[in-house]
This record gives structure tokens, sequence and C-alpha cells, in this order.
């Protein structure tokens, strides 16, 4: 569960939670009995070994199955870290100006991207797993 915790405050800050925090999501997860079903527990350890699939997985979960368990374990580590002093910079309005404005569309264009990806991974791990 702590390298679960781990992997998915380096994918929504970029880096690893603190030693409380990621102390703070493993209660919760059994607070909240987030277990998960076979199929998507095959899915998420293959993920954990490889983490630079976890933005595909969520994006394609996004879009197939948005309340799925892995999701909520995500919201879960994101109202954890988004309650924390040391990640407000990642959850703060930032002034930005119109420049960042193709950048933006470059990002969503790409998030449109991954969620394609990631349903095509999903259905691909299922099937091999």
């Amino acid at each position: 569960m702590r390298e679960e915790a781990i992997v998915i405050s380096r994918y929504l800050v970029g880096k690893q939670a603190p030693e409380d925090l990621l102390t703070r999501y493993i209660n919760a997860n059994a607070a909240l009995n987030l277990q998960l079903e076979d199929q998507e527990r095959k899915v998420w350890e293959f993920c954990v070994k490889s983490p630079a699939l976890v933005s595909l997985l969520d994006a394609g979960l996004s879009l197939s199955k948005p309340q799925s368990i892995l999701r909520k374990k995500i919201y879960l580590m994101f109202a954890i870290l988004e309650s924390s002093v040391a990640f407000t910079e990642h959850f703060l309005p930032q002034q930005r100006d119109l420049l960042w404005l193709p950048y933006l569309f470059f990002r969503l264009g790409f998030a449109v991207f991954k969620a394609i990806v990631g349903l095509v991974l999903i259905a691909i791990l299922i099937r091999v797993l």
C-alpha cells in the first residue's frame, strides 16, 4: 500500500509525499475499504511496476469507468496532497498571461490523446493479465 501511495503522489505532484501523508493515505484507504476487484488489481499492480503508465490508466478510466476504485484511490491521494501545506503551489491558482493559451490548448489535446491511448492500454492489459 505504501508503494501505491508513492506512485500516486509522484503521478500527481511529481515527487514522493512525506511519510505522514503516505500514512494518512494508507489509513484512509483502510477506513474507506477501497478494495480492488481482481481485474483492477492486476492492472494496477502492473502500473505500479511501470509508473509511467499511471497517467494513461487514469486518463483511460476517466472515460471508461470514472467511478472505479482505482480513480477513487487517485482522488483520495489528491485530496490528501491538496490539504497539505507542503504542496500548496500545485493546487492554488496562478497568474497567467495570454501567451500561456497555446500551451493550454496543447495540453488539452494531449489529454485527449492520453485518454485514447489509456483506453487501448486498459483493453490490452485486461486481456493479457
